[in-house]
C-alpha cells in the first residue's frame, strides 16, 4: 500500500468518527445510531471550528507518521533538527507528512471533508472514491504493509470519535462499541478497497468485518489494534 491512498482516508476516517462523536455526545443517549439534520450538523461542526486544527492533530499525527517513518527514531531525529520555535499543530503535521505533496494532500482531503460536513452530511463512501481511486493513485501499490495501514486507520477512528465527545464534554461517558465496530467497518472500505462493500442488511458482525477487512489477518488486526488503542486511551 502506500501513502498517497492511506492519507485520504486516514482524514475521512477522522471526521466521520469526530462528527459521530459529537454527535452521540450532544444528543440524548439511543439505542441505535442518531441522525441529525444538515442545518444541525452543520452547526455542531461550526460550534467547534476553532478546535478543529489541534483535535485532528491529537487524533491523526501519530497515524499518519506511522505510515511515512520506517521508525520513530527517524521522525525524532527530524523533529530535533527542526527549528523549536517552528513547532505548532500545522508545523508538526507537515513533519507527519514528510513531503510538501503529502502535505498539501492531507489539507485537500482536510476540505473536501470540512466542505461536506458544511453541506450538512458526512462525505459517502461513493463520494470519496470520486477522487481518490486507482487513477489517482493504485492502491497495491508501495511499500506500506497493510498492518501498518490497519492500525493507522484504528488510531484515527477512536482517537477522532473520543476527540469529538471530548470537544462537547462528553468523553468521560462509557465509550460506545457497537459505533467503534460501524465506523471501523465503514473506514475499512476506504482504506482497502476500490469502491464500496455491498453486504446484505441482515450481515453479521464477523462476517461484516470479513468483507470490509478482505482476510481474516487483517481483521485480527483491526480488532487488536482497537484493542490497544481504546486501553491506551483509558490509561490517560
Amino acid at each position: 500500500m502506500n501513502s498517497p491512498r492511506i492519507i485520504p482516508a486516514i482524514v475521512r476516517g477522522f471526521f466521520t468518527s469526530f462528527v459521530e462523536g459529537i454527535v452521540e455526545g450532544s444528543l440524548p443517549e439511543a439505542d441505535g445510531p442518531q441522525s441529525v439534520e444538515p442545518r444541525q450538523m452543520k452547526q455542531l461542526l461550526l460550534d467547534h471550528y476553532e478546535e478543529m486544527a489541534q483535535f485532528l492533530y491529537e487524533s491523526i499525527f501519530d497515524a499518519i507518521a506511522i505510515v511515512n517513518y520506517p521508525s520513530h527514531e527517524q521522525l525524532e531525529q527530524r523533529l530535533r533538527e527542526a527549528d523549536p520555535a517552528s513547532l505548532n499543530s500545522m508545523t508538526m503535521m507537515q513533519h507527519a507528512c514528510r513531503t510538501d505533496k503529502l502535505f498539501n494532500l492531507m489539507a485537500d482531503e482536510y476540505r473536501r471533508n470540512f466542505y461536506a460536513v458544511l453541506q450538512g452530511h458526512v462525505m459517502s463512501i461513493e463520494e470519496y472514491f470520486e477522487v481518490i481511486n486507482e487513477d489517482m493513485a493504485p492502491l497495491e501499490a508501495g511499500k506500506v504493509s497493510s498492518d501498518i495501514a490497519i492500525r493507522a486507520m484504528v488510531i484515527a477512528v477512536i482517537r477522532g470519535y473520543q476527540s469529538g465527545r471530548k470537544a462537547v464534554k462528553a468523553h468521560t461517558k462509557p465509550t460506545n462499541v457497537v459505533c467503534i465496530y460501524r465506523l471501523l467497518a465503514d473506514n475499512m472500505q476506504t482504506l482497502l478497497h476500490n469502491s464500496p462493500v455491498n453486504t446484505p442488511d441482515d450481515i453479521d458482525l464477523n462476517d461484516l468485518f470479513l468483507a470490509v477487512c478482505k482476510t481474516p489477518e487483517n481483521m485480527n488486526t483491526m480488532l487488536e489494534n482497537m484493542q490497544r488503542v481504546m486501553q491506551s486511551l483509558a490509561e490517560e
